[in-house]
Protein backbone atom coordinates (compact mmCIF):
# COMPACT_ATOMS: atom_id res chain seq x y z
CA UNK A 1 0.00 0.00 0.00
CA UNK A 2 1.35 3.43 -0.95
CA UNK A 3 1.29 6.10 1.75
CA UNK A 4 -0.59 9.31 0.94
CA UNK A 5 1.82 11.29 3.19
CA UNK A 6 4.43 11.47 0.44
CA UNK A 7 5.52 15.03 -0.36
CA UNK A 8 6.54 15.32 -4.02
CA UNK A 9 8.01 18.52 -5.49
CA UNK A 10 9.01 19.14 -9.09
CA UNK A 11 11.66 21.82 -9.55
CA UNK A 12 12.30 23.16 -13.04
CA UNK A 13 15.83 24.08 -14.03
CA UNK A 14 18.60 22.78 -16.25
CA UNK A 15 21.08 19.94 -16.04
CA UNK A 16 24.67 21.15 -15.56
CA UNK A 17 26.41 17.79 -15.99
CA UNK A 18 27.49 18.49 -19.59
CA UNK A 19 27.77 21.47 -21.91
CA UNK A 20 24.28 21.09 -23.42
CA UNK A 21 22.49 22.45 -20.32
CA UNK A 22 19.28 20.57 -21.11
CA UNK A 23 16.05 21.79 -19.54
CA UNK A 24 15.06 19.47 -16.73
CA UNK A 25 12.64 18.81 -13.92
CA UNK A 26 14.12 17.59 -10.63
CA UNK A 27 11.78 15.31 -8.70
CA UNK A 28 12.13 15.58 -4.91
CA UNK A 29 10.23 13.18 -2.66
CA UNK A 30 10.20 13.87 1.08
CA UNK A 31 13.24 16.14 0.75
CA UNK A 32 15.30 13.59 -1.21
CA UNK A 33 16.32 14.12 -4.86
CA UNK A 34 15.09 10.97 -6.63
CA UNK A 35 15.00 11.70 -10.37
CA UNK A 36 15.93 14.17 -13.08
CA UNK A 37 13.55 14.19 -16.04
CA UNK A 38 13.55 16.15 -19.30
CA UNK A 39 11.44 19.33 -19.43
CA UNK A 40 9.59 19.27 -22.77
CA UNK A 41 8.62 22.95 -22.42
CA UNK A 42 12.32 24.00 -22.46
CA UNK A 43 14.05 24.48 -25.87
CA UNK A 44 16.78 21.94 -24.99
CA UNK A 45 14.67 19.69 -22.76
CA UNK A 46 13.44 17.08 -25.20
CA UNK A 47 15.73 14.42 -23.69
CA UNK A 48 18.46 13.92 -21.10
CA UNK A 49 21.77 12.16 -21.58
CA UNK A 50 22.96 9.31 -19.35
CA UNK A 51 24.82 11.77 -17.12
CA UNK A 52 21.61 13.67 -16.42
CA UNK A 53 19.66 10.50 -15.74
CA UNK A 54 22.34 9.41 -13.24
CA UNK A 55 22.27 12.69 -11.27
CA UNK A 56 20.61 11.25 -8.13
CA UNK A 57 23.22 8.48 -8.00
CA UNK A 58 26.00 11.10 -8.13
CA UNK A 59 24.46 13.23 -5.38
CA UNK A 60 24.09 10.33 -2.94
CA UNK A 61 27.16 8.25 -3.87
CA UNK A 62 29.05 6.98 -0.81
CA UNK A 63 32.45 8.12 -2.19
CA UNK A 64 31.34 11.68 -3.02
CA UNK A 65 33.59 14.35 -1.49
CA UNK A 66 31.70 16.50 0.99
CA UNK A 67 34.56 18.81 1.97
CA UNK A 68 37.80 20.07 0.42
CA UNK A 69 40.91 17.89 0.51
CA UNK A 70 44.61 18.74 0.20
CA UNK A 71 47.13 16.26 -1.13
CA UNK A 72 49.92 15.84 1.43
CA UNK A 73 51.75 12.94 -0.21
CA UNK A 74 51.20 11.04 -3.45
CA UNK A 75 48.93 8.54 -1.68
CA UNK A 76 47.57 10.63 1.21
CA UNK A 77 45.04 13.42 1.46
CA UNK A 78 44.12 15.61 4.37
CA UNK A 79 40.79 17.25 5.05
CA UNK A 80 40.81 21.06 4.76
CA UNK A 81 38.52 23.73 6.18
CA UNK A 82 36.39 25.78 3.84
CA UNK A 83 38.41 28.93 3.16
CA UNK A 84 38.02 31.84 0.77
CA UNK A 85 41.69 31.55 -0.29
CA UNK A 86 44.69 29.39 0.65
Amino acid sequence: MISEDKSVDEIRGYCALCTSRCGSIARVENGRFVALEPDPSHPTGQALCAKGRAAPELVYHADRLLYPMKRTRPTQNRRRRWLAAD
